[in-house]
């Protein structure tokens, strides 16, 4: 029986995922988060086999959060689910000792057949990219950020949040907010976790 926990900040996803697993005999969920606290909280005693996590929860500091894990409980092994299918991303993530990587548009079976993989073999990538681990990331490309939103971008992808960045640089939410504007204008980016994403991928590896 493989014993899984869930961690998403979700309700219903962690609900889909939960009847999607359970409707397997060999598979079992243990419990579920939404939050980082909860995360490290609920798989504390090392009763879990396989956690399953979204970037919703791990956010910014996806990587230090895996890191963290996997130094704790090295016989756990991590699935991770994002919304952006990008290779760098997915590298950094599986460098930082991630088992699998996932975009949660794939049917429901793959997440089952994934878990059972990396309790197989201890590795999976989605089907037809190879994701193998690396001494160093990739070069960044070039960026078209000031020296301030570069600061910003790397506190972000640390995992802060806009309060303690705000702290930490000396400025206001409200001027934080505004870089964040600035930044989402020249990276084409969304949202605030449109922003974590884009910090972890390009930023992760400078701390």
């Amino acid at each position: 029986m493989t014993r899984i926990f869930i961690a998403d900040n979700h309700p219903l996803v962690r609900k889909m995922l939960r009847e999607i697993l359970e409707r397997e005999e060999d598979l079992f969920v243990v419990g579920e988060a939404a939050t980082r606290q909860g995360v490290m909280e609920g798989v504390a005693g090392g009763g879990v086999d396989v956690l399953i996590t979204s970037l919703s929860v791990s956010g910014a500091g996806a990587g230090n959060l895996i890191s963290e894990l996997k130094t704790l409980y090295s016989g756990m092994a991590i699935l991770v689910l994002t919304m952006h299918p990008e290779d760098r991303f997915a590298a950094h993530i599986i460098n930082s000792g991630a088992s699998a990587f996932l975009t949660k548009d794939v049917p429901p079976e793959e997440i089952v057949n994934t878990v059972r993989a990396i309790m197989t073999d201890g590795n999976h990538s989605k089907p037809g990219r190879t994701l193998a681990k690396t001494e160093t990331a990739p070069k960044k490309k070039e960026n078209p950020f000031t020296r301030r939103e570069v600061q910003i971008l790397k506190a972000v992808s640390s995992g802060r949040s806009i309060s303690e960045i705000a702290l930490e640089l000396a400025v206001t939410a409200a001027t934080l907010k505004r870089h964040f504007v600035r930044i989402s204008r020249k990276a084409r980016l969304k949202t605030i976790a449109d922003i974590e994403e884009f910090a972890v991928r390009n930023f992760g590896n400078e701390l």
